[in-house]
C-alpha cells in the first residue's frame, strides 16, 4: 500500500529519473545541474569562510591568552619587586629606630650617671659650683 505522497513522489522520480530497483534503493541522478553545482560550490565557499574565520578567531584568542598570561607575570613581578622594596624600607627603618632608641638610651644612661655622682658627691656639692654665691 502507497500513500498518496509516495505515489506523488514516485511519478515525479519517473519524468526524471528511472524507476526504482525497489523500496529502499533509488536511481541516483549522476548528472548535475548548473545551479547544483553553483549550490555546491556556495556551500563549499561558506564552509571555507567559516573554517578560516574560525582559525582566526582561534589565533585572536591565542593571542589574547598569551597577552594576559605575559601581563600576569608582568604584574607578578612588579608585585615581588615592589614586596622586595616595602621589605627593604621597612628593614631601613627598624634600623633607624634601633639606632635611635640605642642613642637615646645612651643620652639617659649619660644622665643616668651624672645625676649618680652628684648624689654620691653629697649635698654640699650642690653648692659648689664654677661660680661661687659670695664673693668676698
Amino acid at each position: 500500500m502507497m500513500t498518496a505522497a509516495a505515489a506523488r513522489v514516485r511519478s515525479r522520480m519517473s519524468d526524471v529519473s528511472p524507476p526504482p530497483l525497489c523500496e529502499f534503493i533509488e536511481y541516483v541522478d549522476t548528472e548535475q545541474t548548473p545551479e547544483d553545482i553553483a549550490y555546491v560550490y556556495r556551500v563549499a565557499q561558506r564552509a571555507r569562510r567559516h573554517w578560516l574565520d574560525m582559525e582566526a578567531e582561534e589565533r585572536r584568542e591565542e593571542e589574547r591568552r598569551k597577552m594576559r598570561q605575559e601581563e600576569e607575570e608582568r604584574r607578578c613581578k612588579y608585585e615581588a619587586e615592589r614586596k622586595q622594596r616595602e621589605e627593604a624600607e621597612r628593614r631601613r627603618k627598624q634600623e633607624e629606630d634601633r639606632l635611635a632608641h640605642e642613642a637615646r638610651e645612651a643620652e639617659r644612661e649619660r644622665m643616668r650617671e651624672r645625676a649618680r655622682r652628684a648624689r654620691a658627691a653629697g649635698p654640699d656639692a650642690f653648692r659648689k659650683g664654677k661660680y661661687p654665691r659670695c664673693t668676698q
